[in-house]
């Protein structure tokens, strides 16, 4: 039996549930620990093993304690996809506050030592602990589940001196702790305004000292620097908006297998954004992530595969393949559909939204692929979607867009707006319904759309009330793409 354990641990004896040992085998610095049966398994069998091992898996920097969120720190069954419950029981110095995944039961202090057990209420891949010396800070927003927030204020002045000796000054906001327990707390309530339900009753927000952040059910571990400051770009908020946002798409709908999991990271990465917009009120720095996303996938555009083909775009000459891919272009992904379903009219988004609660619905607690999400769109938009999926998520093509247009008058002092449009770069099969703006003056917009399809062609759209003054093609980003306007 082959399990994940960290290399730094070291593995001393296992057991079977009989009571009988069972041979064990671990490498020095290798994480293969390997359990042989008693008998060969088959398919229902089960096997209660218990494996006793030791080993410093914990780093300390000043006030810093350096906990790996990914690190294998007990047996981990196959990939660690498997679902389990877990119940555990931990031994700290009383001094540092732990903070773990579950729901805390017994907790006592005798001699130094804070023993607290932890038992999760539903199955998941991963246990997760954290302990520092955190101050502990709790939030009860109204319509929100209760949140704590655990921090440490002296990693941070020690952080501060040692800047200060090395003669820099380190910069740093006040009252972070609120920043970051509003950010989160806000991000949660909205995201159980538009998916559903937050899946789990509480949550804790845990400082890390990496440049990550990392979501575990009920559990979300942020960056020390996300609590130094809030940058003025906005991306802070959308950082701390993306990793609550994983306790929908993550851990409340687990990825099929890697093909599928641009469908947790893209959904994380939109839904972080849409909190953005949320906050700001407006559309600026949505649209200026999508456009350095825009940037990014298209730098690569020669190099990297398709979103399918998940972490193997990640390669020595690509190493951010896999985050450009799957987080930004799968983000896109899904603004394209946002957009597909928004209505003109009103300019109201509750398709998207209906689609992506009926996407929680139906798969919370479970496995979702790529497969299944196209069905559901497919549902939500009464047409088939193979066509979409192909070209972004199964593709690479990216169209550029040769744009020119005019002014027809029409009865009754209307006017039409006439298209010529060259599309370059993709299949001559590539099609995408595109958004057009017309200004008409006097603060008023006319919006509709048209599918372009083919290497070139001619559109005419709807009678308008009055001359055009202006047109943007591809307007609220509707299609990854480039667009270069031409005279008529």
């Amino acid at each position: 039996l082959r399990f994940g354990l960290h290399p730094k641990l070291r593995a001393d004896s296992a057991r079977l549930g009989t009571g009988e040992p069972a041979t064990v085998y671990k490498a020095d610095e290798d994480d293969d620990l390997w359990v042989r049966a008693p008998r060969r398994l088959a398919r229902g069998d089960s096997l209660e093993l218990t494996v006793f091992y030791h080993g410093d898996i914990i780093d300390r920097f000043a006030d810093f304690f350096f906990i790996a969120p990914s690190a294998d720190w007990y047996p981990v069954n196959g990939q660690g996809q498997a679902l389990a419950t877990f119940d555990v029981t931990y031994h700290s110095p009383a001094r540092y506050p732990l903070v773990s995944v579950g729901e805390r039961g017994d907790s006592t202090v005798a001699g130094g030592v804070r023993t607290t057990r932890w038992v999760t209420r539903e199955p998941t891949t991963r246990a997760r602990f954290n302990l520092g010396l955190f101050e502990r800070y709790p939030v009860r927003n109204e319509g929100a589940p209760p949140l704590e927030v655990f921090w440490s204020d002296d990693a941070h002045r020690a952080l501060r001196r040692a800047a200060a000796e090395r003669g820099a000054i380190l910069l740093e906001q006040r009252n972070m702790r609120q920043a970051v327990a509003t950010d989160v707390s806000n991000a949660i309530t909205l995201f159980a305004s538009l998916f559903g339900p937050a899946p789990f009753e509480h949550f804790a927000v845990t400082e890390i000292p990496y440049g990550e952040g990392v979501s575990f059910p009920g559990m979300i571990d942020l960056s020390w620097s996300t609590f130094q400051n809030t940058a003025d770009d906005g991306f802070d908020e959308f950082f701390r908006a993306h990793e609550a946002a994983h306790q929908w798409w993550g851990i409340g709908i687990r990825s099929g297998s890697y093909r599928d999991a641009w469908l947790s990271e893209g959904l994380a990465t939109l839904s972080g954004l849409w909190y953005l917009q949320a906050q700001r009120r407006h559309n600026t720095e949505y649209y200026r992530f999508l456009d350095q996303y825009r940037a990014d996938i298209l730098a690569l555009r020669d190099d990297a595969g398709p979103i399918s083909i998940g972490y193997r775009n990640s390669t020595p000459d690509v190493p951010h393949g896999y985050d450009v891919m799957i987080y930004e272009k799968g983000a896109w992904v899904l603004h394209m559909l946002r957009a597909m379903l928004l209505d003109l009219g009103t300019m109201r988004g509750d398709r998207f939204t209906a689609l992506l609660r009926s996407y929680y619905e139906t798969f919370r607690g479970g496995v979702a692929t790529t497969e299944d999400f196209q069905v559901l769109v497919e549902r939500h938009t009464g047409a088939p979607m193979g066509w979409f999926f192909d070209q972004w998520v199964r593709g690479t093509a990216i169209p550029t867009y040769r744009v020119a247009w005019t002014a027809v008058p029409a009865e009754g002092g209307r006017f039409a707006v006439r298209l010529r449009v060259a599309q370059q770069g993709v299949p001559d099969s590539f099609q995408m319904p595109v958004i057009v703006s017309v200004d008409l003056g006097d603060q008023r917009t006319a919006r509709f759309r048209v599918r372009v399809r083919g290497a070139r062609g001619e559109y005419t759209s709807p009678l308008l009330p009055s001359e055009p003054r202006g047109l943007v093609f591809n307007d609220l980003h509707s299609v990854l793409a480039n667009v270069e306007m031409e005279r008529w």
